[in-house]
């Protein structure tokens, strides 16, 4: 028993109880009183590690908070801005007299009923001499345990929006298992080959 932390408090009440000097002694019944159920109410009480305690409530917060399963859908967004960059930085070249690039960048619209998680990088395109540019952001949502790769097209001219589509559900996955590099790659080009042919369209309109 002394290697158990509640006999501390046994202790302490013993002590006071039959301290030498009276007016260390419980002043009333009442005040022995509280202090006994105190005591009673901690011996009840099992004793749980830390170790316990946090595994134990992980559980309900994971379960029950929504941000808290936002932000564990996302653990994986620094792997996929690594394949669309490594895709960018593989077929920039490519896509001369186009250039291609990829930054930071946010949008918002999500489909109805689908939470944002995380922004991923945006990839765009423009043609040197020209104040045109196009851009795909690629974004992860969330609806309930799953988890959607989502992008959204956006052309400018002079800084300014001219076109801005929808924002698409590209492909759903379960979050412990997120798309790998040769679905991002597909992601990639094909965004790519969007954007240069409406920058042509509206470059060149109706010419062939």
């Amino acid at each position: 028993m002394s290697a158990d932390p509640r006999c501390e408090q046994v202790e302490l009440l013993l002590d006071r109880g039959f301290a030498v000097e009276m007016e260390n002694r419980f002043q009333g019944v009442d005040e022995l009183a509280g202090r006994l159920k105190w005591v009673l109410e901690a011996i009840g009480k099992p004793i749980r590690t830390l170790a316990e305690v946090v595994a134990e409530q992980k559980v309900r917060l994971r379960r029950f908070d929504r941000k808290t399963q936002l932000i564990e859908h996302g653990v994986h967004t620094r792997e996929l801005n690594n394949y669309i960059l490594q895709r960018v930085q593989a077929i920039h070249t490519e896509l001369v007299p186009y250039t291609l690039s990829a930054g930071g960048g946010t949008t918002n619209g999500l489909p109805a009923g689908i939470d944002k998680v995380a922004d991923l990088l945006a990839v765009s395109v423009n043609i040197p001499g020209h104040s045109r540019t196009g851009q795909t952001f690629f974004l992860i949502g969330s609806r309930g345990d799953r988890c959607v790769l989502l992008r959204k097209t956006v052309t400018q001219e002079e800084g300014r929006p001219t076109e801005a589509g929808d924002c698409q559900q590209v492909r759903w996955y379960d979050p412990k298992k997120p798309p790998d590099a040769k679905a991002l790659s597909d992601c990639v080009d094909d965004a790519a080959a969007i954007m240069v042919e409406k920058l042509t369209d509206r470059t060149v309109g109706n010419q062939r």
